[in-house]
């Protein structure tokens, strides 16, 4: 996941304004108690932002979610909605913040709605960051035509993380607050800190406060409800790697730092993989010319049988083919067993 806990701590804190809902609500109009029949401006919502049932159809008026129940929801709609967007959006690395971030506006107007964004253009283009802040908030603190301060002051507080800042400060921006100056007010450089792709660069201390927050509100804390989950959020993933050391850096390293290099499971080798590959090589070789058919009698009735509805010519041909591919299976599999076992002694020398 590129995405952090972080960021459902921020999502339940956002989303809720603070103060958990378990029942349906009209978010334009929260604090109001809803009663069936009771027109409804906005949308229903519960919990942490939720707009529908666990089966996916709409709320209704008088539905309900427990903060366990809004948890389990949250994750999983992050980890099956919100993470393969951000793979097909961004096509540069970044930082655990700005996956975070980014994660916020998907959450908050569903893929459909972001993916023909300029936003995603302009960072995978690598525009300048000004670019970037701007495009953020330009027209995307509306709803249904109607600007929102609520949604103003989110995004200045996603762009604040974006960039590793203090983003709770976006939550006292006014409408004339203008967002580089916000963030030249934060210390932003204009710049951003390189990328760590192989780290989960996690503000330990900025995820501490959220928990301490969402205890007040009680709402459920990732770490504690679910330390297995948070654990495997904070790793980042980096596709197409393939040593804990890139292979061009190994031949330069010492003795000691060679023995740390890890070595992967025997079934994730190259070398496990044609070992596989040649047993399975083996097996079919001796099935083509008969060996099994005659030790499993359990397989001798459908052979016979298989026999007396085919000419001998078919079969011939068929045990040929069989036969010639199982031996080139087999070689292939040979093959690759001895690339994997060249491929590990190039790399532990």
């Amino acid at each position: 996941m590129k995405t952090t806990p972080a960021l459902i701590s921020f999502l339940q804190l956002v989303e809720t304004g603070g103060k958990f809902r378990p029942l349906a609500y009209d978010d334009r109009h929260p604090d109001r108690v809803l009663e069936p029949g009771d027109p409804v401006e906005g949308r229903l919502t519960y919990g942490s932002g939720l707009t529908t049932r666990p089966d996916g159809t709409p709320l209704q008026i008088g539905d309900e979610i427990t903060p366990q129940e809004d948890l389990d929801r949250l994750h999983r709609y992050v980890r099956e909605e919100v993470e393969p967007v951000i793979e097909n959006l961004i096509h540069v690395p970044l930082w655990p913040e700005a996956y975070d971030a980014i994660g916020s506006v998907i959450f908050n107007f569903g893929a459909g709605e972001v993916s023909g964004w300029r936003l995603w253009r302009r960072i995978n283009a690598g525009e300048p960051w000004s670019n970037v802040a701007l495009e953020w908030v330009t027209g995307t603190f509306y709803d249904d035509g109607i600007p929102l301060l609520g949604l103003w002051r989110r995004r200045i507080m996603e762009v604040l993380m974006f960039f590793k800042l203090e983003w709770r400060v976006g939550a006292n921006v006014g409408w004339e607050s203008d967002v580089i100056k916000v963030l030249d007010q934060m210390g932003w450089e204009g710049d951003q800190p390189k990328p760590e792709p192989t780290t989960a660069d996690l503000n330990m201390a900025q995820l501490e406060d959220l928990e301490d927050e969402a205890r007040e509100i009680g709402a459920v804390v990732v770490r504690e409800a679910a330390p297995e989950v948070a654990a495997k959020a904070a790793k980042v993933q980096v596709k197409g790697a393939k040593s804990p050391i890139p292979v061009e850096h190994i031949e330069y390293l010492d003795d000691e730092a060679k023995a740390e290099v890890k070595v992967k499971k025997i079934e994730d080798s190259q070398r496990g993989k044609g070992f596989a590959k040649k047993k399975v090589a083996e097996a079919a070789a001796t099935i083509s010319v008969g060996g099994l058919i005659a030790e499993q009698v359990g397989v001798i009735e459908p052979a016979v049988k298989f026999a007396s509805n085919y000419s001998m010519n078919t079969i011939g041909i068929v045990l040929g083919i069989t036969t010639l591919g199982s031996v080139g299976y087999y070689f292939y599999g040979k093959w690759q067993e001895q690339k994997g076992r060249d491929d590990a002694d190039t790399l532990l020398g």
